[in-house]
């Protein structure tokens, strides 16, 4: 818990900038432009594609933008604990899994399980 991984470059980032609200991404992404402008022009394609597909599917996904060898999904929380924005991902190397699969069973999967926390999370403290 609580690793500082590149907003730009990982799974986790883009669905942290994907779960959290509009203004909070626009300023995170105005500090990533400001601070690291190399960086933003490398990803900045893939991170506005992957945006736009989490709407769609609901995870994000980085095939070795960070480490070449790393696959991964991921998913934020729909709710806020203690004021900040979760984020659950699945990282493998990429030699045991392809970017296919990965997309089409592995971030379905860890959808459905985010998705049993959050229901599990909100029976837990319902008032």
């Amino acid at each position: 818990i609580g690793g500082s991984l590149p907003l730009w470059a990982t799974a986790i980032g883009r669905a942290w900038l994907a779960g959290v609200a509009p203004a909070q991404r626009e300023a995170a992404l105005r500090q990533v432009r400001a601070e690291h402008p190399a960086a933003w022009r490398a990803h900045r394609a893939t991170v506005l594609a992957e945006l736009q597909a989490f709407a769609r599917r609901g995870f994000c996904v980085g095939l070795g933008d960070w480490q070449q060898d790393v696959y991964a999904v991921a998913v934020p929380l729909q709710l806020s604990i203690d004021g900040e924005t979760l984020v659950f991902n699945c990282g493998v190397p990429a030699v045991l899994l392809d970017a296919g699969t990965l997309e089409r069973e592995t971030g379905p999967r860890l959808v459905r399980m985010v998705r049993a926390v959050e229901q599990a999370w909100r029976a837990g403290h319902a008032t």
